[in-house]
């Protein structure tokens, strides 16, 4: 989100990505607090996915924690998810995380494979976490996995 209209992009493959969006102001908040951990992956000058990682000061102090991350749909499959997660995931641990965390809703079974693909493991619920009250599996990747 290092230009403006990359909001609006990254607003576009929300509302087609997710079923709760991420406002806009939250997005930019994000953005605020860590532009580093804010990535976005473009082809041809279009952006077609984002990340959001941080380092977490209060629930996961210290540790990496992704926020959200979400491919375009017509460029999913095509290993851009994989290259943001790897790229945040580095960016995290180069800031000292020795674990990485995420949340993903419990009916979200490609999600949960993608994340395991990338050696995330399943460690809890949060039961009724998102606005819908579906539940929340946190996931958490250790270091050389």
């Amino acid at each position: 989100m290092h230009e403006l209209r990359d909001r609006d992009s990254i607003l576009e493959i929300e509302k087609a990505s997710i079923d709760h969006l991420t406002p806009l102001s939250l997005l930019s908040r994000y953005y605020g607090i860590t532009p580093s951990g804010f990535l976005v992956a473009e082809i041809d000058g279009l952006v077609v996915g984002y990340v959001v990682g941080i380092i977490g000061t209060i629930r996961w102090k210290g540790e990496g924690y992704i926020l959200a991350i979400a491919v375009d749909p017509s460029y999913r499959k095509k290993g851009i998810g994989t290259v943001l997660m790897t790229n945040i995931i580095n960016r995290l641990k180069s800031r000292g995380a020795k674990r990485v965390y995420l949340e993903v809703k419990a009916s979200n079974s490609a999600a949960q494979y993608f994340y395991s693909k990338l050696g995330f493991k399943e460690i809890g619920v949060e039961k009724g976490h998102y606005p819908d009250g579906e539940d929340a599996l946190v996931m958490r990747r250790l270091p050389g996995e």
